[in-house]
């Protein structure tokens, strides 16, 4: 490799590296205007930050919060299936435990 290979390759590995340490200096900037650095929590339906004071698991988007109703509406109406399947069952077997000592 001759000298001046060396030296070209030399000049692109150090822009590669200012390049790179400009983009990290560029985010943290930023970083440090948000609040990035503050005590947070996400909106659980479109991840952004939002203060810990807020009650609520989403932020005060509209379209999140009618995805967020739509997630609870279809979360009862698993439940509601799941103990339903779960007292079928229990009569099922009670009946049957039922036949088998009154000998039905």
């Amino acid at each position: 490799m001759s000298r001046s290979e060396k030296i070209a390759k030399m000049a692109t590995t150090t822009a590669s590296q200012a390049k790179q340490n400009s983009t990290i200096s560029k985010k943290r900037k930023k970083a440090r205007k948000g609040v990035l650095f503050e005590a947070h929590k996400h909106c659980v339906e479109c991840s952004i930050p939002i203060p810990l004071s807020y009650d609520s698991l989403i932020c005060e988007d509209e379209e999140c919060k009618i995805n967020q109703e739509k997630k609870e509406k279809s979360r009862h109406k698993e439940h509601r299936q799941a103990l339903l399947i779960s007292l079928d069952q229990f009569h099922y077997l009670f009946c049957k435990i039922l036949q088998q000592f009154f000998h039905l």
